[in-house]
């Protein structure tokens, strides 16, 4: 009788331990890699196949019905393939991010999915432009689906595959108007600690 009481106990007490709680602060990281492509359109359409990497860093904001609203700073660096971008074979991107992530807690794990919005600024490009001086600006849907798990009462371990459609400003190169847009999706590996 005292063991089913224990075991039943346990059980009870793992199908309510994710930690994450209303009202929890979190702050994060993340390595990110994956790939994509970049497409501009001139008098031509050229297509550029990119291997992509990024840090990033976030801060969120766990709602009452355990979904999250998340504001990130990402560092992303193009790797592209035999091709160069406004004078760059591997162009860096900054870019913020604003994800609404809906989660599934179940014990020590949280699948999710995700839905949010980017901002982009290809560094160090206005120089290229005639028509602007500032670095090209672009906007992003973000789509992704992952989970969490709950290493330690206030950390979390989460594994993320996202994607993104980039549109990015259209500027003029000389008197060539140049249309870009372009995807990517990458593997996302990181921590969040909740306070």
């Amino acid at each position: 009788m005292k063991k089913s009481l224990v075991l039943a106990g346990l059980l009870f007490a793992t199908s309510n331990i994710f930690a994450a709680q209303e009202g929890n602060i979190y702050v994060g990281a993340a390595y990110n890699t994956g790939s994509g492509e970049i497409e501009e359109k001139t008098t031509s359409t050229t297509t550029v196949d990119t291997d992509v990497k990024s840090t990033s860093i976030k801060v969120g904001y766990v709602l009452q019905n355990d979904n999250r609203i998340e504001f990130s700073y990402e560092s992303l660096t193009f790797e592209l393939d035999g091709y160069t971008w406004y004078g760059k074979a591997e162009p860096e991107a900054t870019v913020y991010n604003f994800d609404y992530k809906v989660t599934y807690p179940s014990g020590v794990f949280a699948p999710y999915w995700t839905l949010g919005l980017g901002l982009y600024s290809l560094e160090d490009t206005g120089s290229n432009f005639s028509n602007s001086s500032e670095d090209l600006k672009g906007t992003s849907i973000n789509y992704g689906a992952g989970f969490l798990y709950e290493v330690a009462s206030n950390m979390e371990l989460e594994v993320s595959y996202n994607f993104r459609n980039v549109s990015w400003e259209d500027v003029e190169v000389g008197s060539v108007k140049r249309e870009t847009s372009g995807s990517h999706s990458y593997l996302s590996v990181g921590f969040n600690i909740l306070f």
